[in-house]
């Protein structure tokens, strides 16, 4: 008997397609852990404000020679963008009505990923500095014949277990999503705005330092057509055959 996987999505950041409800109930606890912070913050300010300064001037010491003694260590590590090597689409997943899977998009095209304005290559290194995450941008093109209202592409990163879901997009915002994209065009798919990296930031930097997250999968790939269910893979496909999906049963 084969495995079947379901799949489920809830749409709660606010130009944000679909998000796995795993970062939904994460994003829950972030709001509270927050709070609680800073209920603290104002508790130990208010008490014993000398001593708290005190250890911020340490604090700000200790942080200005980390940073005086490892600037290249930040600029020249290497960073890699790669595709799951299980694709969705590819495992009998069982999705909601509104989604139609496939193996590969066939009506998209990535032209090209770069990264701080440089074109990069998949699964293979580039040198990037440690905030290369919010410098990503995937350049696709409408191959076609409808028009569509959104395109969403979604990151994850290994080294944090998967989470939290990391989207780029095209048709999020009200002016994108109100002009679409016609066949024949080519958009570049950006991160959320509105918070979404300082949130991405904060998550990472809960584990550790974010100077340890080298590498990005992407997951999951949405285009949305005025009417009908959203195609929906872990496969799309590429004008650069360097960059091509390794679908299962390609």
């Amino acid at each position: 008997m084969s495995l079947i996987k379901t799949l489920s999505y809830i749409n709660v950041w606010p130009d944000a397609l679909f998000i796995h409800r795993r970062d939904y109930l994460f994003a829950r606890e972030d709001h509270c852990s927050e709070l609680k912070f800073r209920d603290k913050s104002v508790s130990l300010t208010n008490h014993s404000s000398r001593r708290h300064r005190v250890s911020r001037a340490v604090l700000s010491l200790l942080t200005s020679l980390v940073v005086t003694a490892t600037p290249a260590l930040s600029q020249t590590q290497n960073k890699v963008i790669e595709w799951s090597k299980s694709p969705i689409g590819s495992n009998n997943e069982r999705v909601a009505a509104n989604l139609k899977l496939f193996r590969q998009i066939e009506g998209l095209e990535i032209e090209d990923f770069t990264v701080d304005g440089n074109s990069i290559t998949v699964n293979e290194p580039f040198a990037a500095a440690e905030d290369w995450l919010e410098s990503i941008t995937i350049r696709v093109r409408n191959i076609s014949d409808q028009p569509l209202v959104s395109v969403q592409i979604t990151l994850v990163l290994p080294e944090m277990g998967g989470s939290p879901d990391i989207v780029f997009c095209y048709g999020c915002s009200a002016v994108e999503k109100k002009k679409g994209f016609m066949p024949g065009e080519t958009v570049e798919l950006r991160m959320l705005g509105g918070g979404f990296y300082e949130w991405i930031r904060s998550r990472i930097t809960e584990k550790g330092s974010i100077s340890r997250i080298t590498k990005a999968e992407i997951s999951h790939v949405y285009a949305t057509p005025p009417a009908g269910p959203t195609w929906y893979s872990g496969c799309v496909k590429t004008t650069n055959p360097r960059n091509a999906c390794p679908r299962s049963g390609a």
